[in-house]
């Protein structure tokens, strides 16, 4: 066994009584594009495989969830389905609800505030106070 218990051990991190809260009016929506043609086509197979009320509930939930949170929502659920309607086997065939379910399964949520706090990738930036700038 070790030298120290480890319940006397200085602890590694110190609870503060700074609360970090979120704010959803600094949250912004991006397209979601899955890495491969499979992938991509699973989701939109998913999406043509529901019967038209459970789309409409499904859609309906979505607006109701996040359209306060983000201006012009169901324009950014249309130009995200827009950028695969390629993969859609008969677009034209389609609901307007379905549309909007196909572009909001390919919506993401994302929040710079928190990649900025939680990206773990801090630079090393050397010191320069003992170098002199040189004038010519």
């Amino acid at each position: 066994m070790n030298d120290t218990d480890s319940t006397s051990a200085t602890p590694l991190a110190r609870r503060k009584s700074i609360v970090i809260k979120a704010d959803v009016n600094r949250v912004i929506t991006r397209p979601y594009i899955p890495g491969s043609e499979t992938r991509i086509q699973n989701i939109i197979n998913r999406v043509l495989g529901l019967d038209e009320d459970q789309v409409v509930s499904l859609i309906d939930a979505t607006l109701h969830n996040f359209s306060h949170r983000h201006r012009n929502f169901r324009d950014i659920l249309e130009e995200n389905f827009e950028r695969m309607s390629a993969h859609v086997p008969s677009v034209d065939k389609l609901s307007k609800e379905r549309r909007l379910l196909i572009g909001a399964y390919f919506t993401a949520e994302y929040s710079v505030e928190a990649a900025a706090l939680f990206n773990p990738y801090v630079p090393y930036m050397p010191c320069y106070s003992d170098i002199y700038l040189i004038e010519y």
